[in-house]
């Protein structure tokens, strides 16, 4: 029990981090901020049984998705050559096939 809240402040942690940094134009500490979100994701997912483990893949498919779409939509409204958006965006992808991957492969 203890491990599940533990990962999942820190998911919320580097979640935070993540669109804070990307909002501040650090986009490798974003990367990083990813990484460990993405890692704690996996620990937390492990920890859960079978339908709550369902659940929370399906939250953060929907989460991925819906960051997914608004880095998209900040893409296209960057007039001023910030090919930024599309890296994050990509990061988004990776996160909705990561999140398919432990559903169906572990």
């Amino acid at each position: 029990m203890l491990d599940s809240l533990t990962s999942l402040i820190l998911v919320f942690a580097f979640g935070y981090g993540l669109s804070r940094n990307f909002k501040k134009g650090n986009y490798a500490y974003s990367f990083v901020m990813y990484a460990g979100a993405v890692i704690f994701y996996a620990n937390l997912y492990h920890t859960l049984s079978g339908s709550l483990a369902f659940c929370t893949m399906m939250v953060a498919l929907f989460l991925a998705i819906i960051l997914a779409i608004a880095f998209i939509y900040r893409a296209i409204q960057a007039n001023n050559g910030n090919r930024h958006y599309w890296g994050a965006t990509a990061l988004c992808g990776i996160s909705i096939i990561l999140v398919i991957i432990f559903k169906f492969i572990l």
